[in-house]
């Protein structure tokens, strides 16, 4: 009576969250929710395939050298040999030994005894606490296997993420190397004109500290850029400065494409959504067995045994065997069995929560970067059209500082904007990469990029 209150407390909360889950999974608004693939104007500059092997290359050498990967990997390799180990729990065991004895008979002869003796026994699972055990101990394998699967997605998407970075911190050195040009020429307008009087000495110093102020701006990226590649050589398991070919980056259009409308069943195929429901089926297996543990145990233990002055007539005697029933029932343990079994059962219902909070938590990943997406797409948009208006204002600059009638430091900053605006787009532009990185592994769909 006891175990099947205790343990219907636990099941009643886990059907509970359960249908709680597949009622938000049901109820989620997703039919606003649809993803832009084509209409972004920069998609245009996307090849049909992807051309950079470089990018998969060096996937591929995190995924087989990362150190924190690899301990999953063998965590997870542990596990499975543990499952494979249970599977020995309900069945019979068996022990083969032999020994040799000498003894001194009264006539001081030396008599010589071979014994062989094989013992078995075997648990009768009568309660399925073992089967309950095993279990556990299955689901505990599995929950590892998904582990294995989302610390891969996860370093995927963290080498895409430090690989975008870094081309978008080197882009922007070389842009930022020629708007520093441009600052020098200005420079040195204003320190000419200062020389003959044709400046004073305050537009002369703004001149100057605009030029040191982008020297340092340059410098920050120039270090930024070196943290980066130092953190992609540790990602795949090599000291900060090794060498490290990055090449050209692309995405094809097709590695960035995802489904044009949002279905909450993409959730399910999280790996750490299922890595939780898998930990909180061990759990409830755990409970079970604890509250059996209370209960009767039934066993059976045989022995056999051969003894003669040798082995080879041992073998050809008769042989003496037994066979013993036995039943063990705990009667008092100072409450450690039902406290145990409490413990276990609040454990059990502690994982199911956990399962809840973690499908309501990719929720909230999914809307925030489809947000963000929205967001960042915008902002790429109007950015774009900022740098054409640039271009055009350029273009009549150039136009009339020919002609004489815009002086130098007019026309250098005309210049100066315009790379400035491709700078914010080009930092829009891979924001918004990254984001759409980030959303494919909120959603849990494959890395087309990597096969994944």
């Amino acid at each position: 009576m006891m175990l099947s209150a205790c343990s219907s407390f636990s099941l009643k909360n886990k059907h509970d969250i359960i249908a709680s889950n597949n009622k938000l999974l049901e109820t989620w608004d997703t039919h606003h929710k649809s993803i832009n693939n084509d209409e972004l104007p920069f998609f245009s500059i996307f090849p049909e395939e992807d051309q950079n092997s470089n990018l998969k290359n060096f996937i591929r050498e995190v995924l087989d050298k990362n150190p924190d990967l690899q301990s999953i990997i063998a965590t997870a390799q542990a596990a499975k040999h543990s499952h494979s180990q249970a599977k020995g729990y309900t069945s019979p065991q068996a022990d083969l030994s032999t020994d040799k004895n000498h003894l001194n008979s009264d006539d001081q002869k030396t008599i010589k005894t071979v014994r062989a003796t094989i013992k078995t026994s075997w648990v009768l699972d009568i309660w399925g606490k073992l089967s309950d055990e095993k279990q556990a101990l299955h689901f505990l394998a599995e929950q590892k296997q998904y582990d294995v699967q989302h610390a891969k997605r996860a370093l995927i998407a963290q080498s895409s993420h430090l690989w975008l970075q870094h081309m978008e911190k080197t882009n922007r050195q070389k842009k930022m190397e020629l708007l520093l040009s441009f600052y020098r020429k200005n420079l040195a307008h204003y320190q000419r004109s200062y020389i003959i009087g044709l400046s004073d000495f305050d537009s002369y110093m703004q001149a100057k500290n605009r030029f040191i102020e982008y020297q340092v701006r340059l410098k920050y990226t120039q270090l930024e850029t070196l943290e980066t590649k130092q953190i992609l050589n540790i990602l795949r398991g090599q000291t900060p400065n090794a060498h490290l070919s990055l090449g050209e980056f692309s995405f094809s259009k097709y590695s960035l494409s995802l489904p044009q409308k949002i279905n909450a069943t993409l959730l399910v195929n999280r790996p750490d959504i299922l890595a939780a429901f898998s930990q909180a089926k061990a759990f409830d297996y755990t409970a079970r067995s604890a509250y059996k543990a209370m209960l009767p145990q039934l066993g059976l233990s045989g022995e056999s045994s051969l003894s003669d002055r040798s082995l080879k007539q041992a073998l050809n005697d008769d042989v003496v065997w037994q066979l013993v029933g036995g039943i063990a029932q705990p009667i008092f343990r100072g409450g450690q069995l039902l406290a145990n079994a409490r413990q276990k059962s609040a454990e059990a219902e502690a994982n199911w929560w956990q399962y809840q909070a973690r499908v309501l938590k990719a929720m909230e990943e999914v809307e925030s970067t489809l947000n963000q997406e929205r967001g960042l797409s915008y902002q790429v948009v109007q950015e774009q059209k900022i740098l054409n208006n640039q271009s055009r204002l350029l273009s009549t600059t150039a136009e009339q500082f020919s002609h004489g009638n815009v002086a130098l430091p007019q026309y250098l900053m005309a210049q100066m904007d315009k790379i400035e605006s491709e700078i914010r787009l080009m930092e829009a532009y891979f924001k918004y990469l990254k984001n759409r990185l980030t959303l494919m592994q909120a959603l849990g769909v494959p890395f087309k990029h990597i096969n994944t």
